[in-house]
Formats: C-alpha cells, sequence, structure tokens
C-alpha cells in the first residue's frame, strides 16, 4: 500500500488581479496525492498553474477553497524544499560558494552532522575549486548544483524540482539523472518534477499529473 505525504481534496486557488475586476481562477478542483518514495511529473504549459500548484504543495501559498491534508509529518518546517527553475537570483553574485553552503550546513549540523555534508558535496562534485568559486562566476549548471545542494542539506522528505534540465547539456542532464535515483533510492526522498516537456522527464517518473489551464487532465 501506497504511503501518502500531501493530499489536495477540491482545492482552487484564485487571486486579484489589477487588469480585471473581481479574482482570477489559477487552478479549480484539485484532487490528488502525492505518494512517499515516489517520483510525480507535474506537465502543462506555461500559465497552466503547475508553479501555483508547487507553492500550494510546499505552503507558500494556502488553497482558497477545498483542503490539504499533510501525512507523515511532512508538513514539519524544512520537510518540503523547492528548487526553483530560476536560482541565479537566489545565489549571492559576490560570495563564494564556500560561504553560502556553510551557511546553510550550520543551520543543520546538529541534526545531519558532518558526514551528510561531505557527502552531498562529493555527489554533486562540488570539490574544492568549485567551492572557491564566486557566485557571478557560476554557469547556470553550476549554479543550479549549489541550489540543489542547499536545498539537499535541508534533508527534506520531499523535493519538488521546477524545471531542473532547463539549465542542463546533454552530459549534466546525465548527471542530474544519477543525483535523482540517488535521492530517491538512497536517501527516501519523494521526487516531484515540473516540467512543460513530457519528453524530458517521463523515463524518470512513477507517474504524471497534467495540468490544463488550472484544471488536471489525466
Amino acid at each position: 500500500m501506497k504511503t501518502k505525504l500531501v493530499e489536495f481534496r477540491n482545492v482552487d486557488f484564485s487571486h486579484s488581479t489589477f487588469l480585471s475586476k473581481g479574482k482570477k481562477r489559477i487552478l479549480s478542483n484539485v484532487n490528488t496525492c502525492f505518494y512517499k518514495n515516489t517520483t510525480t511529473g507535474i506537465i502543462g504549459e506555461s500559465g497552466s498553474g503547475k508553479t501555483t500548484l508547487i507553492k500550494l504543495i510546499a505552503g507558500v501559498l494556502k488553497p482558497t477553497a477545498g483542503e490539504i491534508e499533510y501525512h507523515n509529518s511532512v508538513s514539519e518546517k524544512q520537510q518540503i524544499q523547492i528548487l526553483f527553475q530560476n536560482n541565479r537570483h537566489l545565489i549571492n553574485p559576490v560570495r563564494k560558494v564556500s560561504s553560502i553552503l556553510d551557511d546553510t550546513q550550520s543551520l543543520f549540523k546538529s541534526r545531519n552532522g558532518e558526514n551528510f555534508y561531505s557527502m552531498i558535496l562529493d555527489k554533486l562534485q562540488i570539490n574544492e575549486r568549485f567551492l572557491n568559486k564566486i557566485g557571478y562566476q557560476l554557469s547556470g549548471g553550476e549554479l543550479q548544483r549549489v541550489a540543489l545542494a542547499r536545498v539537499l542539506i535541508a534533508k527534506p522528505k520531499l523535493l519538488i524540482l521546477d524545471e531542473p534540465f532547463s539549465a542542463q547539456d546533454v552530459y549534466a542532464q546525465s548527471k542530474l539523472e544519477e543525483i535523482l535515483s540517488f535521492l530517491k533510492y538512497e536517501l527516501d526522498v519523494t521526487l516531484i518534477i515540473v516540467s512543460h516537456n513530457l519528453e524530458a522527464v517521463q523515463d524518470l517518473v512513477d507517474d504524471f499529473y497534467n495540468l490544463n489551464e488550472g484544471r488536471a487532465a489525466t
């Protein structure tokens, strides 16, 4: 039997807009469940509601109708992490990578220990040379690895990746696929991968949740 982590029941989300009177509905009657130790793909075109859905999962937004229930303590602080697509705005361009990651490690050192931190750096191939780089010197793929390291240091139970292959070349995509497999099978991290491209993720996921104009098209 599958173990539930996050369950949506008849969830709607709307927000006020400046261009029209009243509220615009972004998501309508969402009913779905995300299960432990699975990889779910959230697929949909730009504007379909994917970003709103993952923010609801993470508790960044609250539904305007319906209910979201969290199971197995996944709602505890830091248990859900999102790796957003645009990492350049999240990494300080004038700080060393080592300083950025050490700050994060200091928050979780008592819980995770040095061995876990070293394992994450090793798995993401963040070596001494990489750690000495400054934020502005990083490529798109390197920025993504630093951002991923930061969220993994928090040891999440559920990790949401927003368009994870957008900044990657073919080789880097292959390495990222290895990392995702490591997270799922060795660290027991449940994964949600958001993409507009079905082909990019179809070999990685156990099932899909397809959004079309805020509604599920399953």
